[in-house]
């Protein structure tokens, strides 16, 4: 139930005044039937053609149709029918129905008209201009009183029905029974409810699609001036750019690296952070020169995790024995360089390590035993033999192949790692001009064979 100021869908009863409690129709999704006889009983041609939906969305009837006691506990007694002022009433106990009421020809000389089914209707003053009705206790309408009784008016000629004969149909002018002043014709007042509560839809639909496009008008205009200042920026940030471009260039290659990784990843939350693979390898330099330096730098700057470059450690095939991408990238490490600074000794040392077996599942076999990349025993190995190649003018070294073993690596296998490492060295166009080694028993034997075998050629 509610209380607003809307129109009555049943013809001739206009705007409900305020106070006056409005119905909304039956559900037809619950109580079609009732719902049906609501409609009929309105006599409104107009919501039989409309979706049972909209009806029960968009119509209302007034309290002044229903009789009194219609409530319990603030709600609509669900078999309550409307059966007041309404222009098509069932006449409970003839067979035919009642349309409308007969008024006499001299409204004047009659002092009460008997009443059908409007007896129980009084007219209510309307600001609106429409005759309205509420309820009367008496059941005859006085023509003497105060309020001026006017059932049912119509315009010239209306087919009614007479009160001793309800059945039988007449037409009858009671235009003259009335003055000039109240000769207004209701259906143009009154014409069509309904259409005005439509109209009034429509025209709040139409307020707030109008209100939505002015906001998002508001939107683009602010994404306009947003834009604006940031064409702006950007016109800023590409002159900084510019002078930025020219210290780059006077930069070496590695603070070049270092600087684009920082710009790249600035404000990126940490696993959302990206580097390349020549990013990766110059911070792997950095952490085997000082792991304890590249933990703080890990923790100032935006560069990868220790765990990232092992990955790529892991990633690179390292053997027993001479490995031979490391020579491949050496030979391109030294493309540039001069002829003295390819100048390098070979040094070759061995050291006990723990003995220990490890399972590599990545390469599916046990890491730990005797193993010289070319033979392999399963003696569990206690020391590694390591070969290095180290500059004489300029400071590099580099390992290039090593050898588990147990014990102590045998002289014939030293002399045949040495003349191997020196081969490839050559190869690449490095220089071995020389031989470091401690005075172990294995490495004297392996140098005093080498120098036999010099001798001899020589």
């Amino acid at each position: 139930m509610e209380y607003q100021h809307v129109s009555c869908c049943v013809p001739l009863c206009g705007r409900i005044p305020k106070g006056v409690p409005v119905l909304r129709f039956p559900d037809p999704k619950k109580e079609i039937t009732r719902f049906k006889k609501w409609i009929n009983l309105c006599g409104n041609e107009h919501l039989k053609n409309r979706k049972p939906e909209d009806v029960h969305k968009h119509f209302r009837i007034c309290g002044r149709h229903f009789p009194e006691n219609i409530l319990i506990n603030h709600r609509l007694k669900k078999d309550i029918l409307p059966s007041l002022g309404l222009p098509t009433a069932v006449a409970a106990n003839n067979d035919c129905d009642l349309n409308l009421i007969d008024c006499p020809n001299n409204y004047e000389t009659s002092t009460t008209i008997e009443l059908d089914f409007y007896q129980d209707l009084q007219e209510v003053p309307s600001t609106s201009g429409l005759h309205t009705f509420e309820r009367k206790r008496s059941g005859t309408l006085d023509h003497d009183s105060d309020r001026n009784v006017k059932v049912a008016r119509i315009v010239a000629k209306t087919p009614t029905i007479v009160a001793n004969d309800p059945c039988e149909e007449r037409e009858h002018d009671v235009t003259d029974d009335f003055d000039k002043e109240d000769d207004v014709d209701i259906l143009e007042k009154d014409e069509a409810p309904h259409e005005r509560q439509i109209i009034a839809l429509q025209s709040n639909e139409l307020k707030n699609e109008v209100k939505r496009l002015k906001r998002k008008v508001r939107g683009l205009e602010k994404k306009i001036l947003t834009s604006k200042k940031l064409v702006k920026e950007t016109s800023k940030i590409l002159k900084e750019n510019r002078k930025l471009e020219e210290m780059l260039n006077n930069m070496t290659p590695f603070q070049q690296t270092l600087l684009k990784c920082q710009f790249r990843n600035y404000g990126k939350k940490k696993y959302g952070r990206t580097f390349t693979d020549e990013e990766k390898i110059n911070c792997i330099i950095m952490w085997k020169t000082s792991p304890k330096l590249y933990r703080l730098l890990y923790k100032l700057l935006c560069l990868p995790s220790v765990s990232t470059l092992q990955q790529v450690l892991s990633a690179v095939s390292i053997e027993p024995g001479i490995n031979d991408t490391i020579f491949h990238a050496l030979e391109k490490k030294i493309e540039n360089f001069e002829h003295r600074d390819k100048l390098c000794t070979l040094i070759f040392d061995e050291m006990a390590i723990q003995p220990h077996l490890d399972y590599n599942k990545h390469q599916d076999y046990v890491v730990g035993l005797e193993d010289d990349g070319s033979q392999r025993t399963e003696k569990i190995a206690d020391h590694v033999m390591v070969f290095m190649l180290r500059g004489i003018f300029k400071r590099w070294k580099q390992p290039v192949a090593f050898s588990f073993c147990k014990d102590s690596m045998s002289a014939d296998k030293i002399v045949s790692f040495y003349k191997d490492i020196v081969v490839r060295a050559e190869a690449i166009g490095l220089k071995v001009i020389a031989s470091i080694c401690d005075q172990g028993t294995t490495n004297v034997r392996a140098i005093n064979t080498l120098l036999k075998k010099q001798r001899g050629k020589s």
